[in-house]
């Protein structure tokens, strides 16, 4: 786990003019400064006076001042006086503050109703954990995950870091369900837990949409079979759309699973340190309960898909796809963009797709365009079915672990569509009947691109 805090250090705080843009370096050194500032005005007193009183303007009110003295040493409970805090924020048209310390949360843990705030000072730097769980659900739990027809709106968490407690597991650190335009900055699930954990995910979305998360990192203590980062869940009334996770220090670090999807309709994934994981993006239609989960419009952008023998085992897939019965598999216009795969000892088949009936009205859509892939030992892509449309575009640095032989796109049967070999600009490798010759849908391919 040192290698990956080193490794977050340095894409907050780039050398030599590497890492993240200089905008969100200054907008973490702003947030830092003004939460210092918060914590010491906040410390005894629930609204405070002139100077550093207002977040967004709105007042800050301290979950360890009065009236709520919530204890920050993790001694003695404090869920209610910080459940207090948080609901009054609605009606005081306030933020609940939580100053640097360690508190300890229990029971069914915390809720946060429609336009409540939660700031933390902890997640800036190396920091202690803010909320650390010693019960067995949910740690966070926004809207009602029963019933999603009632929307929950404008729940904001900043700089808040949520554990489990050494030795236990709990379900979920944050489920969000049926919640709609939401900011998230700096927020931390996993990151500081020592041997805790979440056995169903770190965070759940379910017919939640319109959520902006800067600066993620979602990570276990050492890798966890069976565990996932972000799960985007079944659809209920709505479906899962709209939610970016981007910032430079974003990442999600030793699962089994990075990112699962179940309802992904615009979904962006970018300038992410996926790192220490079996599969990056796992998809299983034989879980989906609705017929309206899909995946449509996925991307994936200037993201690292990275091994570390230390964090995890050797990162198998950077994509896993399959479609073993149940429900029918929806998954289009899935992109990854200018993203980097480094895998380490190689990777047999980096892509996995385990289709061997795309079904009725079922579609498959994959593009790579512009990565850099390196340590793909046979092929970047294994398929078997003729119906799934790969899309390799822009110039993909792809080559073998010896870093110079490029293997072939993909092995198996699919519908490949190699623009840059078919312009003369790389090596035209394994697609649907071997060469574009054979291939008619290449040969209409080809001609459109012929000046």
């Amino acid at each position: 786990m040192q290698q990956m805090e080193a490794k977050f250090k340095d894409r907050i705080a780039p050398k030599s003019g590497k890492g993240g843009h200089p905008m969100k370096q200054t907008r973490r050194l702003m947030y830092a400064g003004l939460f210092t500032a918060l914590c010491l005005a906040c410390a005894s007193t629930a609204v405070l006076g002139v100077d550093f009183n207002t977040v967004n303007n709105k007042p800050v009110m301290s979950a360890t001042g009065t009236p709520y003295f919530a204890d920050p040493t993790g001694k003695v409970d404090a869920t209610n006086a910080i459940q207090r805090c948080i609901n009054d924020t609605v009606t005081k048209r306030a933020v609940c503050a939580l100053p640097a310390g360690t508190y300890r949360i229990s029971g069914s843990g915390l809720t946060m109703p429609s336009q409540s705030s939660l700031y933390g000072f902890q997640n800036l730097g190396d920091g202690s954990p803010s909320l650390v769980f010693y019960g067995n659900g949910t740690a966070l739990t926004i809207g009602n995950c029963l019933d999603t027809s009632k929307l929950f709106y404008g729940v904001n968490l900043v700089n808040v870091s949520i554990n489990q407690a050494s030795g236990t597991t709990a379900e979920y650190g944050i489920q969000a369900c049926g919640l709609s335009e939401a900011n998230w900055d700096g927020l931390s699930v996993g990151n500081n837990s020592t041997t805790g954990y979440f056995t169903g995910a770190n965070i759940r979305f379910y017919d939640s949409a319109e959520i902006d998360l800067l600066n993620l990192t979602v990570t276990n203590p050492g890798y966890q079979p069976g565990t996932t980062g972000i799960l985007f869940d079944d659809v209920g009334h709505w479906g899962n759309a709209t939610i970016t996770i981007h910032g430079g220090a974003s990442g999600i670090v030793a699962f089994q699973n990075a990112l699962v999807c179940k309802s992904c309709i615009n979904i962006a994934v970018r300038d992410t340190l996926i790192e220490g994981n079996d599969y990056g993006l796992f998809v299983d239609n034989s879980t989906w309960t609705s017929s309206g989960d899909a995946l449509d419009n996925v991307n994936f952008e200037s993201t690292e898909f990275l091994t570390n023998d230390i964090s995890g085992p050797t990162h198998s897939k950077v994509l896993q796809v399959n479609s073993t019965g149940g429900a029918k598999l929806v998954v289009k216009n899935l992109v990854f963009r200018s993203t980097k795969w480094q895998l380490s000892g190689g990777v047999t088949f980096p892509v996995e797709l385990n289709i061997p009936s795309m079904g009725t009205y079922s579609v498959f859509s994959l593009k790579l365009d512009t990565n850099s892939i390196e340590g793909a030992n046979m092929a970047v892509v294994d398929s078997d079915n003729v119906l799934a449309s790969i899309f390799f575009t822009g110039e993909n640095d792809i080559t073998e672990p010896d870093g110079f032989t490029r293997p072939p796109d993909v092995n198996g049967t699919a519908t490949v569509f190699d623009y840059a070999a078919l312009l003369g600009f790389a090596p035209s490798r394994a697609h649907v009947s071997g060469d574009s010759s054979e291939n008619p849908l290449l040969q209409r391919a080809a001609a459109a691109t012929k000046p």
